[in-house]
């Protein structure tokens, strides 16, 4: 799955303030959970946030997920650089009824009449574990 929305991530002071003059720190968003892969996981900051949107998410349907944020602010010179680290929880759901599972992309897939199983047909499914859509009897 693809992060289409903004998932931002970003530097605070002790007063809950965005540290806006940082712009040039690194984040890392990484898997804890084996078995989930990622895509597109380092951004550098602009004033003081992370954007994540666009990175992928590779996950089996009803995987339970953990992923770490990392990153150190750039603007100390010292070695104990504070440091943003967080943890996210994410929850895959499960296929839905009128999708596959198209385990090749790690996704539930809409039988429709543009499958990529079979195109120009109109086609279905009554089990979500089914990884293949079905053709819709004639008439």
């Amino acid at each position: 799955q693809t992060i289409s929305e903004d998932l931002y991530f970003a530097f605070v002071d002790p007063y809950g303030q965005i540290v806006s003059t940082e712009s040039s720190a690194l984040a890392i968003l990484a898997s804890l959970s084996l078995g989930v892969d990622l895509e597109h996981v380092t951004r550098t900051s602009s004033n003081g946030l992370f954007n994540f949107k666009g990175t992928t998410i590779y996950a089996t349907p009803g995987t339970d997920a953990e992923l770490t944020v990392e990153s150190s602010l750039t603007t100390t010179s010292s070695s104990s650089s504070p440091k943003l680290q967080t943890q996210i929880h994410i929850l895959f759901r499960q296929c839905l009824k009128g999708e596959i599972y198209l385990p090749a992309r790690h996704q539930c897939f809409f039988c429709g009449s543009s499958s990529p199983t079979q195109n120009d047909q109109q086609l279905y499914t009554l089990n979500s574990s089914d990884t293949t859509c079905k053709q819709c009897p004639k008439g």
